[in-house]
């Protein structure tokens, strides 16, 4: 019989490996607002047209979505120090 293997080594865990999630989603609202905000720039009826709209909602809930879980990644790397 062999023997039982040993556990893995653990991994590093730094904040970008812990909030990798949210920051992805938080980024990829960043991108979403800043194409809302330059159609804003350039119409000044910028929210009539319904692909702004839907990109202003879906970039609002990206970050509604991302920043709890950035900030949860943050509190949980706080408490294990």
């Amino acid at each position: 019989m062999e023997p039982h293997p040993a556990s893995p080594p653990a991994t590093p865990s730094g904040l970008l490996r812990r909030a990798a999630l949210g920051l992805w989603f938080c980024g990829l609202a960043v991108l979403g607002l800043l194409r809302v905000l330059a159609r804003a720039l350039r119409d000044a009826d910028f929210l009539a047209d319904a692909p702004t709209r839907l990109w202003l909602y879906g970039s609002l809930g990206l970050l509604a979505l991302g920043l709890p879980l950035t900030f949860r990644a943050l509190r949980r790397g706080r408490t294990r120090r």
